[in-house]
């Protein structure tokens, strides 16, 4: 591949087979890109486009599924023939690599696969650095921003090639940029050969989270390859770089800068912890190679089951000519003990208030007298929509079950129980002028009305004389 000096004149994409390889491996081929790094400028906006793959900025670019493809034969579907496209992750299958980028002086490379010669690309102090990451324990700032902005990282000859080799893998990709910081520590990953794991991190100065990212994918790996799942790292290095896509490859994952460290380190663990599933035949013959699976079960100590609390509070309006009624402001407070995800509880009340809306208004499900279902379709058997189910106020207290991990209790009733009581006592309470009172749920128009007029019956019956009624 060739990276061309960075020019104004616009995209420049192309890519050809040079020679085909057949004598030593007729699966093999080679091919050649030519990259022309080249951006529009609009006043003082950039535009760029990046996703898992393209310009992270106007002199960084991150090269992914550019490449051509070898369509996998299985036994399954026999040809895969999915479409490639930046949107989705590819079918590979496990290939060796051998790939030369071409880039400017003054421009890091980034890749899948382990560099060959860096001698030939990094100046010596840098080099000496690059090589100590290794061994060594520490976080190791290979090439600050002041380097690189003083040409004091590659070597100086106008264009440098560099060259990655990887094999057994099922894709490659790369990180260029002549502006981003790099670091690199490692970490042993095989206590039993005490093989060590490369992290590097290649990031913009002003993202605070990246200062710490060679310390995070250190603990990735540490921690995945001794406890869970518990096999050592199958690569000999991963390299995290500063970009959009939030996206994993061999060796290689694209992260977005956070604002929050913790999160940084959430993204760039779950990225690295995908990849032990990129090498499926290196597992051990006791491990399941259709993915990793962990199952566990609880009992807490007194398994009586556990009870949330929960208060309802609502506002109708009853148009008496009608017989409508209409939510016009609903309040819940939920007591759930340790809430452990937030929004699974408000998913539960948010459905177990529509839930006990259609119980107190629309559904029914009669009979005449013979015993036949009257409700057999849905015109029949009315349900609440988005039109009825009103956005709650809901708020939440916490008071710790006592015999359950975390202090956890049951939520899922506590939506859809209240609502038929609320909603029936709000409607009492505007009828109650009227001498009207429902009992039974659904309180639909008919039942409304019907209740309006036996109270108008009542209030005539009782203004009649005793002596005057028949």
């Amino acid at each position: 591949m060739t990276l061309d000096v960075p020019s104004m004149a616009g995209p420049r994409t192309s890519w050809a087979i040079i020679d085909r390889l057949a004598k030593s491996d007729p699966g093999a081929f080679e091919w050649q890109l030519n990259l022309s790094v080249a951006y529009s400028k609009l006043g003082d906006v950039f535009t760029k486009q990046s996703n898992r793959e393209g310009m992270i900025d106007s002199l960084t670019y991150f090269l992914a599924y550019f490449y051509p493809r070898i369509a996998v034969l299985d036994d399954y579907n026999v040809w895969d023939r999915m479409n490639f496209m930046d949107s989705h992750e590819f079918y590979s299958d496990f290939n060796d690599y051998i790939v030369t980028i071409n880039a400017p002086k003054n421009y890091v490379v980034w890749g899948t696969g382990t560099l060959q010669h860096p001698e030939n690309v990094l100046q010596p102090e840098i080099l000496k650095r690059f090589n100590e990451s290794f061994t060594s324990n520490q976080v190791i700032h290979v090439a600050t921003k002041e380097e690189l902005a003083a040409g004091k990282v590659t070597t100086q000859n106008a264009m440098n090639s560099w060259q990655f080799t990887a094999k057994n893998i099922p894709d490659m990709t790369f990180g260029i940029s002549d502006h981003y910081i790099w670091d690199a520590g490692s970490v042993v990953v095989d206590d039993a050969t005490k093989r060590r794991a490369s992290v590097q991190a290649a990031y913009l100065n002003a993202a605070a989270d990246y200062r710490f990212m060679v310390k995070f994918g250190k603990h990735a790996l540490d921690w995945l390859s001794h406890n869970w799942p518990g096999v050592p790292y199958p690569y000999q290095k991963t390299s995290i770089i500063q970009g959009f896509a939030d996206m994993e490859y061999p060796m290689m994952v694209n992260d977005s800068h956070q604002a929050n460290p913790a999160f940084a380190r959430f993204v760039a663990e779950h990225e690295i912890a995908h990849t032990w599933y990129r090498r499926p035949q290196d597992l051990p013959g006791d491990v399941d190679p259709g993915g990793l699976e962990a199952t566990c079960g609880y009992k807490p100590q007194r398994d009586s089951g556990t009870f949330s609390y929960a208060a309802h509070a609502v506002t109708v309006a009853v148009d008496p000519e009608l017989g409508d009624v209409e939510i016009l402001d609903y309040v819940i407070v939920e007591d759930g003990g340790k809430l452990v995800n937030p929004m699974v509880v408000d998913g539960q009340i948010y459905g177990g208030l529509a839930q006990g809306i259609g119980t107190a208004l629309y559904e029914e499900m009669p009979f005449d007298i013979n015993g036949q279902p009257l409700a057999t379709t849905f015109a029949d058997y009315l349900l609440p929509g988005p039109t009825e189910v009103p956005e709650p106020r809901l708020d939440h207290i916490e008071t710790l079950a006592p015999y359950t991990e975390f202090g956890v209790k049951g939520i899922g009733e506590g939506g859809a129980i209240a609502p038929p009581a609320a909603i029936a006592n709000a409607v009492n309470d505007a009828l109650k002028g009227l001498g009207a009172e429902l009992l039974c749920s659904p309180i639909t128009p008919r039942r409304v009305l019907e209740s309006i007029a036996a109270a108008k019956l009542r209030r005539a019956s009782a203004a009649v004389p005793a002596g005057a009624r028949s």
